[in-house]
């Protein structure tokens, strides 16, 4: 039997460097390379406002006249009309459509659907509504059950809804948003690369680190996005308490000046990168040594099972990761230091300790790297959407 014809609807995609865009470009890839399915890519039209084109095999939805209108003061703002239409029209040669966004998009993914009489699949890969309010302040927290429910309506028709993790999946079950005889939970992977010594080397150099490290104190550092939930200040203050450590910021955020002035402030010899492309994350991940994972304990949060942990898992890294969403699991069985969220001191002491002893870094990141080697890659990930979609098409 051939598998089934399966319509991706992205919201993003590469050659944007995010982690919500490398799991789209990783999920048709082994897709297809595992015959789990025959995946096509339609991407929302903020594409073309974020990067203005989509690499291969995706194609860019354009923006709509009213969306060339309001995006002029709503950057964000989705015709949702427009892209049910398009969902609609693709959908008529496939077998099965599968969103992965909410809000509008999902909306417009389901109503499409529904026009096209073809089975949905509902991904939802972060709370979308904790990240609103997460980001922009206390009102945007208190209307957070409104939004959800608005953000989330879209999976009352589903025919299967997939959480990107297994905090993501109870949260949605408990808040009535997904039935539990439909949930399907696909958490993240990391591809087991590692990276090009001479690539590394080179890379220490650029930046200004000192190449033996013998002589220098430990790199404590980062691939997270720069963004307030991500609870980066508390890196910089953790890495202020480290004796010749060096700070390494590894891509770019709205957090950044505020971050850089708060790293100058505490007299931390630090280095912000700025947006790396994808294929240089593993060189950039191969400089630190204490990988720190600060999140706040937020809703968006505490239901998440983050990517960049999983990549610096996959790269051996030594992390110190405050206990959010499916943090705890993931460094389990000595992969990890998990230490309570929002305990400043705590993680700053565990970054600390870490950055003094070598030896802990090196066994932390050999069980961190078989595991997620083991059990982690994401063709073992993947594969579970043959459960998924079977018995749709």
């Amino acid at each position: 039997m051939s598998p089934p014809r399966v319509l991706h609807v992205f919201e993003t995609w590469p050659p944007i460097a995010t982690g919500y865009a490398s799991r789209s470009a990783l999920i048709v890839r082994h897709q297809a390379e595992q015959g789990i399915a025959e995946p096509r890519v339609l991407v929302s039209s903020r594409q073309h406002d974020f990067a203005g084109q989509a690499d291969a095999p995706a194609r860019m939805l354009a923006p709509s006249p009213r969306e060339r209108l309001t995006r002029r003061l709503r950057p964000y703002d989705l015709d949702v009309a427009h892209l049910a239409r398009a969902v609609a029209h693709e959908a008529r040669d496939v077998d099965i459509v599968h969103g992965h966004f909410s809000s509008g998009i999902g909306r417009a993914v389901a109503r499409g659907a529904r026009e096209a009489g073809r089975p949905f699949v509902a991904e939802v890969r972060f709370d979308l509504a904790g990240a609103a309010g997460a980001q922009s302040g206390r009102l945007m927290t208190m209307l957070e059950p409104v939004l959800r429910r608005r953000f989330e309506e879209h999976l009352r028709h589903a025919d299967a809804v997939v959480a990107a993790s297994h905090a993501l999946g109870r949260f949605l079950v408990a808040r009535g948003l997904a039935p539990a005889d439909r949930l399907h939970v696909i958490a993240n992977g990391a591809e087991p690369v590692r990276a090009d010594p001479a690539e590394t080397a080179a890379l220490r150099t650029r930046l200004g680190l000192d190449a033996d490290a013998a002589q220098a104190g430990p790199v404590i550092g980062t691939t997270s996005a720069m963004l307030a939930y991500e609870g980066l200040d508390r890196l910089v203050e953790a890495a202020a308490r480290v004796p010749g450590a060096t700070l390494l910021m590894v891509g770019d955020g709205p957090e950044r000046s505020r971050l850089e002035a708060h790293a100058k402030a505490a007299g931390v010899r630090a280095i912000f990168t700025g947006a790396v492309p994808r294929a240089a994350v593993p060189a950039h991940l191969a400089l630190i040594d204490v990988f720190g994972v600060p999140r706040r304990s937020l809703s968006v949060t505490r239901y998440a099972s983050p990517l960049k942990v999983a990549e610096a898992m996959a790269a051996g890294r030594a992390i110190v990761a405050a206990d959010v969403g499916d943090i705890a699991d993931m460094l389990a069985d000595g992969r990890g230091v998990v230490v309570p969220p929002d305990a400043p001191d705590a993680f700053a002491a565990a970054v600390a300790e870490l950055g003094a002893d070598p030896g802990a870094r090196e066994r932390l990141g050999r069980a961190a790297r078989a595991h997620a080697e083991s059990d982690m890659t994401w063709a073992a990930r993947i594969a579970g959407y043959r459960a998924v979609y079977a018995g749709l098409a």
